[in-house]
């Protein structure tokens, strides 16, 4: 940071990129995981996600950029993972969200009917589309981790 050698006279961009900079030479905060209570969820026209995480004594402004599948409620318990950075146009620091998830009970209960219904509307559930088994396959698909047991279990069969 530049500064006046007689009285430690700094700009506010310069004080922000300070701040910025320490954020980011401490790796723990460039990918973290952050468990708290979520406060005022509000979706922005252009898709952003603006919320509140609560702690027991302290709180922590979050934006997350792209849209997720629930849209959580206040008073929820969530699991936020992305980034802390400086926001420099309001002077705070705040959660870059890469990923929300909901912990609580009925958190995950809504995830899980949102989901049900969102397939239901692409017609997964349509008995009319399902197709039946043939009794003995041709091909088979696994879909899992190319170093994962379960791919090793159906290559010695």
């Amino acid at each position: 940071m530049n500064a006046n050698k007689n009285n430690n006279i700094v700009t506010v961009d310069e004080m922000t990129a300070s701040v910025r900079e320490a954020l980011f030479r401490e790796p723990s905060l460039q990918n973290l995981s952050v468990r708290g209570e979520l406060l005022g969820f509000k979706l922005h026209t252009s898709g952003h996600a603006y919320f509140t995480l609560l702690g027991a004594n302290s709180r922590v402004a979050c934006v997350l950029f792209r849209s997720v599948l629930v849209w959580p409620k206040d008073g929820d318990e969530v699991l936020v993972r992305g980034k802390i950075d400086v926001y420099g146009a309001r002077g705070s620091y705040q959660i870059y969200a890469t990923t929300l998830l909901p912990l609580g009970a009925g958190a995950k209960a809504r995830a899980k009917e949102a989901l049900r219904l969102r397939l239901e509307q692409e017609g997964v559930f349509d008995p009319r589309l399902k197709r039946p088994l043939p009794r003995y396959p041709e091909r088979v698909a696994v879909i899992t981790s190319p170093t994962g047991a379960a791919l090793q279990d159906i290559l010695k069969l």
